[in-house]
């Protein structure tokens, strides 16, 4: 008697369950990339934006060593102003609401004088002008040095007189948030001259792309950066 001889092969349930199971293997690859790619890419975003903040606060750090310079006496209440605001109009940037600095306020914008020389080799006579950081939608300013008597008359920057030293490339790219006058004793970069006035500019990293979840009075909702320089050119006040 011939026994039996079944064929033997893949069914059509099992060829079912092989394919299920490659696509649910293909899927879970698939989100991985897209996982690793976003990861990467917010990395290298984050990476720019705190090497950009990094160069905007040593170049802000660099400019404020200007303020009294070359100013005999040079005081807090003669030399600074500190300023609620900064507008563009028809006739350029013009800071708003000013007043002369006194320590202990945290405001967007700060405009300081210092004198220069006229004429070469200091024949002729210091020529005072006014330069300042300004802070705009997160954005950091620099107005450019401008001849100005005082503080007390401020000069109007044009756009050609305005450098932005830290643009805002969304929420997420971070932001700078204000500049505070502090009295401390401190020396520049920690190692020469002496004064007695303390400069602080703040900046904020949003942890949230979603606008409605940055709030600038919550440290919950971003991490904070603060660059500290000592304006050795300045007596307190």
């Amino acid at each position: 008697m011939m026994g039996r001889n079944p064929h033997r092969g893949a069914t059509l349930v099992s060829l079912m369950v092989g394919l299920v199971v490659s696509m649910i293997a293909v899927l879970g690859m698939l989100a991985l990339y897209r996982t690793a790619v976003q990861v990467t890419g917010e990395s290298t975003r984050y990476a720019r934006v705190t090497g950009d903040r990094s160069t905007a606060i040593i170049n802000a750090e660099t400019l404020l060593q200007n303020a009294g310079y070359g100013i005999d006496g040079a005081a807090l209440a003669s030399t600074v102003v500190l300023c609620d605001s900064i507008s563009a109009g028809s006739n350029g940037y013009q800071p708003g609401s000013c007043a002369a600095a006194t320590v202990d306020q945290r405001k967007p914008v700060m405009v300081w004088r210092f004198a220069t020389l006229a004429a070469p080799l200091g024949s002729g006579p210091a020529a005072s002008q006014c330069e300042g950081l300004a802070i705009d939608n997160g954005q950091l300013l620099y107005l450019h040095a401008l001849p100005c008597a005082s503080t007390t008359a401020l000069p109007s920057w044009s756009q050609d007189d305005v450098s932005v030293l830290f643009a805002t490339s969304g929420l997420a790219g971070g932001v700078f948030a204000g500049i505070e006058l502090e009295s401390e004793p401190c020396a520049a970069f920690g190692v020469g001259g002496t004064g007695a006035v303390m400069a602080i500019l703040e900046a904020h990293h949003p942890i949230t792309d979603n606008p409605e979840d940055y709030r600038p009075t919550d440290p919950a909702t971003f991490r904070q950066f603060v660059s500290r320089t000592c304006l050795t050119n300045i007596g307190g006040g």
